[in-house]
């Protein structure tokens, strides 16, 4: 088994969704490799970044970084 089954079936993934519900928490998934997370708990939230192409895709890691953190201020601004 896999960190992320291991991740997504544990008590903790569901505690941080029941949190983020209680306290207004901002959850970002950000997509680093392909998988298929369509089904997964947290596929409700807005995954970045947003054109879908994970980090393992990018040549440019610097320009993943810079790309995401443009991203979550925009969801910042635009209160998520």
């Amino acid at each position: 088994m896999t960190d992320l089954h291991h991740f997504t079936n544990s008590n903790e993934l569901k505690n941080i969704i029941k949190i983020s519900k209680e306290r207004q928490l901002k959850i970002i998934p950000i997509y680093c490799r392909y998988c298929d997370y369509k089904d997964l708990a947290y596929s409700r939230f807005q995954m970045l970044p947003r054109n879908k192409k994970p980090l393992s895709d990018w040549q440019n890691k610097d320009l993943f970084y810079h790309e995401i953190g443009k991203e979550i201020v925009q969801l910042i601004q635009n209160d998520y």
